[in-house]
C-alpha cells in the first residue's frame, strides 16, 4: 500500500508540474557516452591445455578512420603465475598457417574483468577503418583449471596512443576432461565380423581427482556435406546400436554395457578414476556385420567422455572430432 500511495503522490505532482504555468523547465538528460569501438569477443566451447585456441574479435569503429591504433590482449593467470599462455594474432583474411608471434609480458598484479588478478598482456598495432571489422587471436594457455567451470580472464582493448577507444571481457572456460582415440585418420571397420582395434587417450588437465569417469563412443553415417570443409554433414543416422564393442578391463575383453538412448543404444565404457593432470589409456575394439551396413560405406565416430569431480557441482563434458571410418 505504501509504494502504491508513493507512486500515486508522483504522478500527482507530475500533473501539477504540468499544469503550472511557472514551473521551471527540466534540464536536458545528458546521453551516457559511447565508446568509440565496440567490441564482440567469440570462441568455440571450452578450451584445452596446451592446445592452439581461437578468440574472434569482431568490432565496429563508429567514427573516423585512425591510421595507427593499438590492439592489446591482456589475460589473467590467477594461480598460474609462472605459466605464460603462448599467444598470436591475424584477420579473418589470413590462412591457419599465417599468424604473427604475440610477445606476453612478465605477469604482474593488476585488474582485469573488474577484478584483481595476476596480469600478463600483449599488443600490435593495426590501421582502423571505419566501419565493421575483425581481428583474431590464437591463445594457447599451459595450464588447465584447478576446478571444472573455472575460466580464463581474458579482455581485448583498442587504443589511440594511450586513449581508450573500446574494451570487452570474457571469461573463456577450461576444459577439464579430455580424450582422443586412435587412430584418427585412415582408419578401417571391418564388415566381415573382424575385429578393428582402437585406444583412447582419457585425460584429466584440473587439479582435481575424477573418481568415476566414462566413455561413450558413438558412431553415425558419413552423409555427404554441402560445407566443402566438411566430409560429412552433422546428424547422420545413429549406427551404435549396430556396431559390436569391448574394452579391455585389464585381465579380458569385456563387451561394453549398452544404456538406451533417444536414438537407440548407446554405448558406455566405465574408465575409473583419472587422477588430477594425468592421462588414462582405454583400448577399444569394434567389428561390424555386412548385413547391417550394406550400404553403408563410411561411419564417424565421435568418443565423448564425461566425470563428475569430487565435491563439483556440474559434470565435465568432452566430445573429441569425429574420426571418420572406411568400412570395408
Amino acid at each position: 500500500m505504501r509504494h502504491l500511495r508513493l507512486l500515486g503522490s508522483l504522478a500527482a505532482l507530475v500533473i501539477t508540474a504540468g499544469c503550472s504555468s511557472e514551473a521551471p523547465s527540466s534540464p536536458p538528460k545528458a546521453r551516457a557516452s559511447r565508446a568509440p569501438v565496440s567490441l564482440d569477443l567469440n570462441r568455440v566451447g571450452s578450451w584445452l591445455k596446451n592446445k592452439p585456441n581461437t578468440l574472434d574479435v569482431s568490432f565496429t569503429n563508429q567514427q573516423r578512420a585512425r591510421p595507427d591504433v593499438t590492439v592489446e590482449l591482456r589475460i589473467g593467470l590467477g594461480k598460474h603465475r609462472d605459466q605464460v599462455p603462448s599467444a598470436a594474432y591475424g584477420d579473418d583474411r589470413q590462412e591457419n598457417d599465417n599468424w604473427k608471434k604475440l610477445t606476453l609480458s612478465t605477469p604482474r598484479a593488476g585488474r582485469i574483468g573488474g577484478k584483481k588478478n595476476l596480469v600478463t598482456s600483449g599488443s600490435y598495432r593495426l590501421p582502423l577503418q571505419s566501419g565493421p571489422s575483425r581481428t583474431r587471436f590464437r591463445i594457447t594457455p599451459p595450464f588447465g583449471p584447478q576446478a571444472e567451470g573455472d575460466r580464463l580472464p581474458v579482455e581485448v582493448a583498442f587504443k589511440d596512443h594511450g586513449r581508450l577507444l573500446g574494451r570487452e571481457y570474457l571469461g573463456i572456460e577450461l576444459q577439464a576432461l579430455s580424450a582422443t582415440v586412435l587412430p584418427q585418420r585412415g582408419a578401417t571397420l571391418r564388415k566381415d565380423g573382424g575385429w578393428t582395434p582402437f585406444e583412447a587417450a582419457v585425460t584429466n588437465q584440473s587439479q582435481s581427482l575424477y573418481p568415476q569417469v566414462r566413455a561413450q563412443p558413438e558412431f553415425s553415417a558419413c552423409e555427404e556435406s554441402d560445407d566443402p570443409f566438411e566430409e560429412c554433414a552433422s546428424g547422420g543416422e545413429g549406427m551404435t546400436s549396430q556396431v559390436r564393442a569391448q574394452w579391455y578391463d585389464g585381465k579380458a575383453w569385456t563387451d561394453v554395457p549398452r544404456q538406451e538412448a533417444d536414438q537407440g543404444d548407446s554405448l558406455v565404457v566405465p574408465v575409473g578414476a583419472v587422477p588430477a593432470d594425468s592421462t588414462k589409456k582405454v583400448k577399444l575394439r569394434f567389428a561390424a556385420s555386412r548385413e547391417s551396413f550394406e550400404d553403408t560405406d563410411r561411419l564417424q565416430l565421435t568418443f565423448g567422455v564425461s566425470g563428475l569431480a569430487d565435491e563439483a557441482r556440474k559434470r565435465s563434458v568432452y566430445y573429441d572430432d569425429a574420426t571418420l571410418l572406411t568400412l570395408r
